[in-house]
């Protein structure tokens, strides 16, 4: 996992790679933190790995649009989510 702006996250690989190979109904989690509030952040920073969180982000919605996962989020805290993709039977 990485750091940015404050959500620690997995990379787009990472992502993919588990997408592939994913059974239906196995889970993720691919961020924890305040995922819009950290994209929003670490741009306005210049932060380097802004890129990154984003890519997730767009990767994961993605997948999600076209139905391969369920995206859910499960509240740790205020201010702080886990971020979960879970695998659907659609391939």
């Amino acid at each position: 996992m990485m750091c940015t702006a404050g959500t620690n996250h997995i990379t787009v690989t990472e992502f993919q790679e588990w997408l592939g190979a994913a059974q239906p109904g196995q889970r993720i989690a691919y961020a924890k933190g305040a995922l819009a509030a950290s994209i929003h952040t670490a741009f306005q920073a210049e932060h380097p790995d802004a890129q990154k969180l984003s890519g997730l982000q767009e990767a994961t919605w993605r997948a999600g649009a076209k139905g391969h996962v369920y995206l859910v989020q499960r509240r740790l805290k205020p201010g702080a989510f886990e971020y979960l993709a879970e695998r659907s039977l659609r391939r």
